[in-house]
């Protein structure tokens, strides 16, 4: 999965994933430069359901499906 990221500065940001029960299951961190920024997060080893992907302060939900 990727992911996009527009910033107006160079910037160091943390991509979380969380289950439901609000549970971490992954996390990385990235630096990004100013302007576009595509992401690739690897997704391979959740199972399928509903997750949180919370970047720096935004969070978005998800549905994987296998």
């Amino acid at each position: 999965m990727s992911i996009e990221i527009n910033t107006n500065e160079n910037q160091n940001v943390t991509i979380e994933i969380f289950d439901l029960t609000g549970r971490l299951i992954q996390k990385q961190s990235e630096i990004v430069t100013i302007g576009n920024n595509k992401l690739d997060i690897n997704l391979s080893s959740l199972s399928s359901g509903l997750y949180l992907i919370k970047c720096n302060n935004s969070i978005q939900k998800i549905q994987i499906t296998k």
